[in-house]
């Protein structure tokens, strides 16, 4: 019987114990959940795929993901150059902006407050320490928001010298500010899953807009690529790949024909026009996502794009089941239907 143990008959028909504390010890402890409920109209209330808690291990793998490759950044690129991109007399010194932060212009910058020869490096320190604690699970909510607004300061600081990638790692950082990833994996976890006897989840929501943002990004690529005759005529990608400005390494060493590559260009335009759409559908969201893996790493190998592959791909691990491979690590048993959750998308 599932959920419900039957006490077992001893010599004369009676019982161990009591029915009510049989009951107690045989019933599935109740899930916990973590996060804030939102409040939908009715349309979107009933949308399982928005409103469904999922494992907590899913928010704690995006928390370790992101602070990782935020910190590895801060220490490969913003902390050599910090002189020479935000120092005096260098590229992103205050007064080289001064007009685009000046009124009625609402953008802002820490960097703005503090000295150019010694406020880079201080708020660079602050930040990589905030990645560390972050990466690490302390106060993540807070942590997250600290990162964020460092990373936003730093790039309107100096725009011209961050690409799209640097665009897309800040939405990243804003959700983790409003997901508790501490349900797991972390020095200081949440009071209520230290509290839970049961399995831990934690609201979606989050980690569903980073979908939709991500949605939203590959399809306006597409649809301004389909604008572009040489996306139209597949000849997009033969003219990178024979691009010394954009390729890493020359096409000799990895010869295809031109057929190969103008299906690889098509192909590209129409992943991004359908992403939104196959993503929402369960029956193709795997194919969608497994494509996306393996064009952000050919990209990231091949081109000249900075990070913004493995930014692109930190929107992609809350789909990874990271509860099934947590419990086959601590043999525990699988999640039943008892537990009052649908299986996690």
């Amino acid at each position: 019987m599932s959920g419900i143990c039957s006490p077992s008959p001893l010599r004369g028909g009676g019982t161990s114990k009591t029915p009510q504390h049989v009951l107690q010890l045989c019933v599935p402890p109740q899930p916990t959940v973590l996060g804030l409920t939102p409040s939908l109209p009715p349309p979107l209330r009933n949308w399982k795929w928005l409103t469904v808690p999922v494992p907590c291990e899913r928010a704690a793998a995006l928390r370790i993901v992101v602070a990782a490759l935020f910190l590895s950044d801060i220490l490969i690129f913003y902390l050599p150059a910090w002189k020479y991109v935000y120092g005096p007399g260098g590229f992103g010194d205050p007064s080289v902006y001064d007009s685009v932060f000046a009124w009625p212009s609402l953008k802002w910058s820490l960097l703005r407050l503090l000295p150019p020869t010694w406020g880079p490096p201080l708020l660079l320190g602050v930040w990589a320490v905030a990645c560390v604690v972050l990466l690490l699970g302390y106060r993540p909510r807070l942590t997250a928001f600290v990162c964020w607004v460092l990373a936003v300061s730093f790039f309107q600081a100096n725009p011209h010298t961050h690409n799209g990638g640097d665009q897309l790692k800040l939405p990243l950082l804003l959700m983790l500010s409003f997901l508790p990833s501490d349900g797991c994996w972390a020095i200081r976890r949440h009071p209520l899953a230290r509290a839970a006897t049961g399995p831990v989840f934690v609201q979606p929501w989050p980690m569903r807009l980073l979908i939709l943002q991500i949605a939203v990004v590959y399809f306006m690529n597409g649809y301004y690529k389909a604008m572009g005759p040489q996306w139209r005529d597949g000849t997009i990608m033969t003219d990178v790949a024979n691009n010394p400005t954009w390729a890493h390494f020359s096409p000799n060493y990895l010869p295809l024909p031109d057929v190969a590559l103008q299906t690889l260009s098509y192909g590209t335009l129409v992943w991004e026009l359908l992403f939104p759409l196959l993503i929402l559908m369960p029956v193709t969201r795997n194919a969608t996502l497994w494509v996306g893996v393996f064009f952000h790493v050919g990209t990231l190998i091949h081109l000249e794009v900075s990070w913004f592959p493995l930014y692109s791909l930190c929107y992609y691990v809350p789909f990874v089941p990271w509860e099934r491979w947590r419990r086959k690590m601590t043999n525990a048993p699988p999640m039943s239907n008892d537990q009052g959750m649908t299986k996690p998308q």
